[in-house]
């Protein structure tokens, strides 16, 4: 819905949308086809925020905002991409009902990686969560643009699919007997050829 909203201009599309596709046990499907029948023979559809308080009423976790908010208390970003990091941070506010964004800039500051606060904190650490948001976001901007070599990207027979060194993994294959001007003869295998070629 909020992808497309073009195709749901109204509370009552996005309420009937919603309560056609709820599914799970018979007791859900029940609920959800009552409150359809209710709300079209009535002719007196709720808003889309009323009906959000009806659905957490009939099926909201009353722990979850606390469950949410310890979650908040132990989660690291980790190696976890800047977006991504926020993207999840912000689903569990909404969970934990932080909206104080004093309250979420300390969270993000406790939780992002390590290696990053300390160099943040060297060039300026940045005093919202709106700014530490959008530097995070810049600098994992530049770190793509920069194009940081993967070695599993690489060409190699060093390496197979996986990314893993293979030049172990080579069996030895028919030997190929080589002169070299005046010199004495020596051996070249196929694995010989690999590490050349690299």
């Amino acid at each position: 819905m909020i992808g497309n909203p073009k195709e749901f201009p109204t509370d009552q599309i996005r309420i009937a949308f919603v309560l056609s596709w709820m599914s799970g046990s018979r007791h859900v499907q029940t609920w959800a086809s009552n409150q359809q029948t209710i709300f079209t023979w009535s002719e007196t559809w709720p808003t889309w925020v009323e009906f959000q308080a009806i659905l957490e009423d009939q099926y909201g976790d009353p722990a979850a905002e606390q469950q949410a908010q310890e979650y908040l208390l132990h989660y690291k970003q980790g190696e976890t991409p800047a977006r991504s990091f926020f993207d999840t941070l912000e689903l569990w506010f909404t969970l934990a009902n932080i909206s104080d964004k004093d309250e979420a800039y300390n969270i993000v500051k406790r939780a992002m990686n390590p290696h990053m606060r300390s160099a943040l904190t060297i060039a300026g650490f940045p005093k919202t969560y709106k700014e530490l948001r959008a530097k995070l976001c810049l600098l994992e901007d530049e770190e793509r643009k920069m194009g940081t070599m993967d070695a599993r990207t690489l060409d190699s027979c060093l390496f197979n699919d996986s990314g893993v060194a293979a030049a172990r993994q080579y069996k030895r294959a028919q030997s190929a007997v080589i002169r070299v001007q005046g010199q004495a003869l020596f051996m070249r295998t196929q694995e010989d050829e690999c590490l050349i070629q690299t």
